[in-house]
C-alpha cells in the first residue's frame, strides 16, 4: 500500500491509544452471479462449459477505512484465499473503529514478503509452504493467483480440455479499494466482499490457455481483469438499497449490539418466513407469515456469538445474512 510511511510514523501512539479489535473478512465467491463451487459446471465468457478445480489467490496490505475516511493498517496480515472457503480471521489489531466505511487490500504479496524464505513460516500461516505449492521460488516469489480447471472444446457441454493459470511477479501486485462495507459490533469488525471469479476469465480463450505459468500475456490479461472492481465488490449494505429490492434485502441494525434488529424487504412476496440459527446450525428463533417488509426485533435474549438470519419469501426468494450479538 502507498500509505505505509505515514502509518509507521504513528506506531508509537497507535499501540498505546487504540483498542484491540477482531477483524473478520468474508469472501463470498460466485461465478457470474451463481454461488461458486469447485468441480461445478459454469458457462464462461465464450459460452463454453467450464469447471474449476483450483481457485486460490493471495491478499495482503490490509487497511480498514473508518470514521470519516481515517485509515488503519492491519500489519503483517496475509490471506491465502480459496474459492471454497468464505471466512478468514484477520486477527486482533490495536485500532479504534466506531463506524467501518471500507477496506483496502492488495491482490498478491507485498514485495518484501514475496521474496522471503517461506520455510521460516509454519502452517497454517498463509506464507508457509503449501501443498499444492503456492510458491514459485525466491526470485519470483509467490503465485498471486491460481486458477485451474477444464473447458469444453467439442460442444458436448462436458469440460474436457485442462487449463492452468498461475500469475507470478511483483509487477502484478494490484491495489483494491472497496467502499461502503464493514459492520462494527463491539470489538468485532466484519467485512463482507463478493468475489466474482468469472470476471478474472473475461475475454480469456480457455481452450487455448494450456499451462500459463508466470507473467505472460494470459497471466497479464487475467490479473488486469481485477480492475476496475469487477472481481471484488462490496457485499454488506449499510441500509436497504432500493436497487436490490426486486430480489429481496436484509440489513442489520446494530444500534443495540446486544439485540440487533433485522430489517428486511421483499417487494414481490406476500409473506415471508424467518429462521435464526446459531453457528452450529441449531434453530434459535422461528417466525412464519410475517409481512413482506418490516423490522424484526429479537424477542429472545441471545448469548454473545455469531448467528444467521434466513428469510424465505412465499415467492421462493431466499436471503440470508450473518450477524453478531455482543453483550
Amino acid at each position: 500500500m502507498k500509505r505505509i510511511a505515514m502509518l509507521i510514523l504513528g506506531v508509537g501512539v497507535y499501540v498505546t491509544t487504540h483498542a484491540q479489535m477482531n477483524v473478520t473478512l468474508n469472501l463470498n465467491h460466485e461465478f457470474d452471479g451463481s454461488a461458486f463451487a469447485l468441480g461445478q459446471n459454469f458457462t464462461d465468457w465464450d459460452g463454453n462449459t467450464v469447471t474449476i478445480s483450483r481457485a486460490q489467490y493471495y491478499l495482503s496490505g490490509f487497511e480498514i477505512v473508518h470514521d470519516g475516511g481515517q485509515s488503519s493498517t492491519l500489519p503483517a496480515t496475509y490471506v491465502l484465499a480459496a474459492g471454497n472457503v468464505t471466512t478468514y480471521d484477520l486477527g486482533a489489531h490495536n485500532i479504534a473503529v466506531t463506524a467501518a466505511e471500507g477496506i483496502n487490500f492488495d491482490l498478491g504479496v507485498d514485495q518484501v514478503a514475496n521474496h522471503d524464505d517461506p520455510a521460516q513460516y509454519s502452517l497454517p500461516h498463509p506464507l508457509a509452504l503449501q501443498n499444492p505449492s503456492t510458491h514459485w521460488g525466491w526470485n519470483s516469489g509467490y503465485r498471486f493467483l491460481m486458477l485451474e480447471g477444464e473447458v469444453d472444446t467439442n460442444n458436448d457441454n462436458v469440460p474436457d480440455t485442462p487449463f492452468e493459470i498461475h500469475v507470478v511477479g511483483d509487477q502484478f501486485l494490484t491495489d483494491v479499494t472497496i467502499s461502503n462495507v464493514g459492520v462494527v459490533n463491539g470489538s468485532d469488525i466484519v467485512v463482507d466482499v463478493n468475489v466474482n471469479i468469472s470476471d478474472w476469465l473475461r475475454n480469456i480463450n480457455l481452450s487455448s490457455v494450456g499451462a500459463a505459468h508466470g507473467s505472460g500475456a494470459t497471466e497479464t490479461a487475467v490479473i488486469n481483469n481485477t480492475l476496475p472492481q469487477t472481481v471484488f465488490t462490496g457485499s454488506t449494505p449499510n441500509s436497504i438499497d432500493d436497487s436490490n429490492l426486486e430480489e429481496g434485502m436484509i440489513a442489520m441494525d446494530y444500534s443495540l449490539p446486544y439485540a440487533p434488529t433485522i430489517n428486511y424487504q421483499f417487494l414481490h412476496a406476500k409473506t415471508v418466513d424467518l429462521v435464526v440459527i446459531d453457528i452450529n446450525g441449531r434453530t434459535i428463533i422461528q417466525a412464519a407469515k410475517l409481512a413482506k417488509e418490516g423490522r424484526f426485533f429479537l424477542n429472545k435474549e441471545l448469548p454473545t456469538g455469531t448467528y444467521f438470519a434466513i428469510i424465505t419469501g412465499d415467492n421462493g426468494v431466499v436471503k440470508s445474512t450473518k450477524f453478531m450479538v455482543q453483550k
